[in-house]
């Protein structure tokens, strides 16, 4: 994979079940990747009996960097796009990323290459989608 995350054609031909396994052992993953992989894996999952809530384990993303490590999810298995609003169905907090998910990507891919690093127009669009 490239810094943009573009997958050699070897590994875009293999079946969706071995990409989601080959990025959740080697890929860059956080909470809220794993979400969207946990659910379109169709892995059985339960709420943490000594949790008050999902959000430990399962949540949306909440920075650029967050967002960048679903995105990467995402061009390695790009059939999932179709299937996010499964991960809403699960976590509603969801609903509103999930809505936009084109937008910011949009704004993902227009600012990941701003030499200070920072996405301000993405972060500040997540941060509205998240109140």
């Amino acid at each position: 994979m490239d810094m943009y995350g573009n997958y050699p054609p070897e590994i875009m031909a293999l079946p969706i079940r071995d990409r989601a396994n080959l990025w959740i052992c080697c890929g860059e993953t956080g909470i809220s990747s794993k979400t969207i992989w946990a659910v379109l894996s169709d892995i059985p999952f339960q709420k943490n009996p000594f949790e008050k809530s999902w959000r430990f384990y399962f949540d949306v993303p909440h920075d650029p960097g967050d967002f960048r490590r679903c995105y990467l999810l995402l061009q390695l298995i790009p059939e999932w796009k179709h299937w996010l609003g499964e991960v809403a169905g699960h976590f509603p907090a969801w609903k509103k990323f999930v809505e936009n998910w084109d937008e910011l990507t949009e704004l993902y891919e227009r600012e990941r290459e701003n030499p200070d690093g920072n996405a301000p127009l993405l972060y500040a669009r997540m941060k509205e989608l998240l109140n």
